[in-house]
């Protein structure tokens, strides 16, 4: 059986369910569990983090932020800002209206620098050092809570 999961905003999955190629079915899934905190299962909304660095290096624009700021080590950050205290499911997105660097006041920069710092491209973990690299800095990602979900 041949199956097309159509997901929206991506190409159809091409799924074989090992019955015979006259039973063909095409699923479009139109719903996620991310954001939802209604029901039994929900992972809802914790924060998000987008930033705009424009032309400039985000690896050598957030440096110079910390040295602006007096922080000599990223890590330091965890100290100065509150985030969440949780392992969080990190899902990349572009539907985020990042905050422009140039333009935006340095603790709001710093707070978001914090966050990219410790989410990789698919988790967030408070554990983690403070890694700043151009990938974790350019991301743009939504934080979910997964504590109620169980696969």
């Amino acid at each position: 059986m041949h199956t097309d999961i159509f997901i929206l905003g991506r190409e159809p999955l091409e799924c074989n369910s090992g019955g015979p190629s006259s039973r063909q079915r095409n699923e479009i899934i139109g719903s996620t569990l991310l954001g939802t905190a209604k029901g039994r299962v929900g992972c809802p909304t914790v924060m998000s983090a987008a930033l705009d660095f424009e032309a400039f290096d985000p690896l050598h624009t957030a440096h110079a932020l910390l040295r602006s700021a007096g922080i000599e080590d990223p890590d330091e950050l965890r100290e100065r800002y509150l985030l969440p205290d949780e392992p969080c499911i990190c899902h990349p997105t572009v539907s985020l209206n990042p905050l422009r660097v140039a333009t935006a006041a340095v603790d709001d920069v710093l707070l978001q620098v914090a966050l990219l710092g410790r989410c990789t491209s698919s988790h967030y973990d408070p554990r983690r050092p403070i890694l700043l690299t151009r990938a974790s800095l350019t991301r743009q990602v939504v934080l979910y809570s997964g504590r109620e979900f169980y696969a």
